[in-house]
Order: structure tokens, then sequence, then C-alpha cells
């Protein structure tokens, strides 16, 4: 199926991430934490959504069979952020073979 995304979203990578994104993925990535799971807490805007997404989709790249799930306070934000015109399916739809 031809990739028919009009956003400008880059491929994983051609990501250029801020410096506390560069650090949370590499943490992610490297199992340095304590715990399964990840939060990230910012403003409107800051590339919270972009940081999860990034590392939803590099976790199941690199480890397959990978479970990722990715949650917010209730449905109706999860749907409005992350499952319509979402950064998630945005770079999924980038990450899909030509």
């Amino acid at each position: 199926m031809p990739n028919t995304c009009a956003c400008t979203m880059p491929r994983i990578s051609e990501l250029d991430p801020l410096p506390w994104q560069t650090e949370f993925l590499r943490a992610g990535l490297s199992g340095d934490w304590p715990s399964d799971a990840a939060a990230v807490r910012g403003g409107l805007g800051s590339g919270k959504s972009l940081a999860l997404c990034a590392l939803a989709i590099l976790i199941c790249e690199t480890r397959p069979g990978a479970l990722v799930v990715v949650g917010m306070d209730t449905f109706r934000r999860l749907r409005d952020v992350h499952l319509s015109d979402s950064p998630i399916l945005r770079l999924k739809n980038r990450l899909a073979p030509n």
C-alpha cells in the first residue's frame, strides 16, 4: 500500500530530537529504567507524544514480540491525540514500505 500521508513527519532515522528526547530514547532503549513503564510530563507542544511514539516504534523494531501499550488519562484524549492524525500513525505510515 503506498504511503498517502501528506504530513511532514520524519522517518525515525531522520528525527532530530531535542536533548531531553535524546536522553529519554537512549534510557528507554538501554533498559536503565527501574520499571517497564515510561511516562512524560511537559507543556503543550513540548514533544511528549513524539518522544513516546518514537520510543514505542523503536522498541517494536528492535525487540520482536515486545508488547507496547500507549495510554492516557481518558479514552477521549487517547483517541484525539494518538489515534486520529497522530504522531504514532504518521510515524507508522512513514516506516511502511513504499
